[in-house]
Parts: C-alpha cells; sequence; structure tokens
C-alpha cells in the first residue's frame, strides 16, 4: 500500500545556497500524488512542482525542479532522501523561498519529525520500477552510474577528493530502516578552498559550521567533529536516495555510483526511464513491499549520535 504523513510538520532555517530564511510544511497527499512541492510565496502563477524526472531544471550543486511556468525550487534532495527513508510516497511540501531549509546538512531533522508524528497507510497499491538490465552513464573523466537489476534496493558508492576526505566507498542494502540507520544523518561537505569562490557565484550563502563539515585541505582535518568517518561518502548516497525518488517511484535495483552527483544521477535515471526494456513497471506485493526503503522504519532505527 502507499502512505502518506499522518499530519502536517513544521521546519524553518536558512536555504544552504540563498542564505535566506525558509519555512517549510510537508503536508499529507492523497494516493498517487507523489511528492509535490507547493511556492507559497508566488500567487500569480502556477505554484505546484511535482517533483519528478521530467521537471528537473538544473543539478549545479543541487537539485532544481521547475514548473512550466518557470516557478521552480532547489535543494531539494535531502528533503525526498528523507521522505524516502521514512517509506513515505505522497507529500505535498510548503515552502515560502525557492529553495528547501538546509536544517543540519542532512536528512536527520526531517527523518525525527516524520517518524515521531508517524505514517498514514493508503488503501491503493504501490507501484514500484524493477530494473531488467543494467544501464549505465559515464561521463570522459571517469565518474560513472549504474542501475542493474537486483531482487532489492542496494547502493555501492565511491568517491575520491583531497585529504582530509580522501578515497572512501560504502555498499548498503537500502531495505526497511537502512537510510535512517546509516545515511539520514549525514551532512553536506565542502573544502574549505571552494568556499570562496562558490559563495561569489551566488552558492552556499546559508552555509556555516551548523549545517556544512568544511575539509580543510591545507591542514588535512576537518573543521568540526564527523558523526562517521566516512560521513562524506554516505552523504553522497544520502543525495543519490533523494535523486533517486525523482523516478516517480521506488526502484528495484542497485545503484552504483563513481565520483557520481546529481547531474550523473539525473542523467541514470532518464536513461533508465527511455529505454522500455531495462525496465518493467510492476504491483508491488506484500512481500515486495515489506523490503522497500522505508518499510517499517521506527524510531529506534535513528541512531545515537
Amino acid at each position: 500500500m502507499q502512505t502518506t504523513l499522518s499530519r502536517p510538520i513544521d521546519f524553518h532555517g536558512l536555504g544552504l545556497h540563498s542564505g535566506k530564511p525558509v519555512n517549510m510544511r510537508i503536508r499529507p497527499a492523497p494516493a498517487d500524488t507523489g511528492v509535490v512541492f507547493v511556492r507559497t510565496d508566488v500567487t500569480s502563477k502556477n505554484n505546484k512542482i511535482p517533483a519528478r524526472i521530467e521537471n528537473v531544471s538544473s543539478t549545479v550543486l543541487c537539485t532544481r525542479v521547475a514548473n512550466e511556468d518557470g516557478v521552480s525550487v532547489g535543494t531539494i534532495e535531502h528533503v525526498l532522501a528523507g521522505l524516502t527513508a521514512c517509506g513515505i510516497h505522497n507529500a505535498y511540501i510548503d515552502v515560502d523561498q525557492d529553495e528547501s531549509p538546509a536544517l543540519d546538512g542532512s536528512a536527520l531533522p526531517l527523518v525525527q519529525q516524520i517518524l515521531e508524528v508517524g505514517l498514514q497507510e493508503l488503501p491503493q497499491p504501490l507501484r514500484t520500477i524493477k530494473v531488467l538490465k543494467p544501464v549505465r552513464v559515464e561521463s570522459p573523466d571517469g565518474v560513472s552510474a549504474t542501475l542493474e537489476p537486483s531482487i532489492r534496493t542496494e547502493m555501492s558508492f565511491a568517491i575520491d577528493f583531497p585529504e582530509p576526505i580522501g578515497s572512501q566507498q560504502q555498499s548498503l542494502d537500502l531495505s526497511n530502516g537502512a537510510i535512517v540507520r546509516n545515511l539520514a544523518f549525514c551532512r553536506t561537505f565542502v573544502l574549505k578552498p571552494m568556499i570562496e569562490e562558490l559563495q561569489k557565484n551566488g552558492f552556499g550563502l546559508g552555509g556555516n559550521e551548523a549545517n556544512v563539515i568544511i575539509a580543510d585541505v591545507e591542514n588535512k582535518q576537518f573543521i568540526c567533529q564527523l558523526r562517521e568517518r566516512d560521513e562524506a561518502c554516505r552523504h553522497k548516497m544520502l543525495d543519490a536516495v533523494g535523486d533517486l525518488t525523482l523516478a516517480g517511484h521506488p526502484i528495484i535495483g542497485k545503484f552504483t555510483g563513481l565520483r557520481s552527483g546529481h547531474r550523473t544521477t539525473i542523467s541514470l535515471i532518464r536513461k533508465l526511464l527511455a529505454d522500455k526494456t531495462a525496465h518493467q513497471m510492476i504491483v508491488a506485493n506484500e512481500e515486495t513491499a515489506a523490503t522497500l526503503p522505508g518499510a517499517g522504519t521506527k524510531r529506534h532505527d535513528i541512531p545515537n549520535i
């Protein structure tokens, strides 16, 4: 069965890139709605933006979706990952800016509140996307992402950055509460030498030590305490979880990312959905539904950090 929230929940914080205060409310939605962003500050145009792959308008440093009237909202990947982590399939997300709030740089605050209020089951069946054959996108610099058949939703990821991040890799079965236990608390990160350049170009204006891991490349140290040794790699996995949500239905298959980011993941989803021999839309039976990401997730799955 599909799910939604049992009641609305509210958030407030700075936009990671805009630096502006953002109010966000996540509300219950009927079955087959999917996730829809609603720009409450827009009144003269269509202010509803479905979080679907066909609406992705930019992947520069974050994922942004826009509707046919050009109304957009960005930095949506953490919100989508938080919903997926808790097994939420339908929701309206009201925001009063063109970006969601950064909160602590992870999906943890979202997960905590969602699991606090609980889920509402909806009687309509849940459709999933089953990967039938490998699909891969790769750039000349060796960055790649692949989806291949699997009986569960799995993910492997590898990154390579200057120290103190270095080379990291992680593999996880994302079934049930695994995203909450292993990924949801992992924060976005930035290399200290990049901060000035990002802000000069209008990005990262709301970033600070409370919502971003800063990697001091010169001194090979982090300007904060890590929540996990490989938190950077796990955050990249969290981003991928959020971006994969844009397929519109849970994907049953294994995702492998090699130094990939938003652009690569979005390209991979588009390639998968364009190839009718590479995927099949199926109604999840009870056994399959019980193993999907977020299914059966409880508050005790949230780790102490």
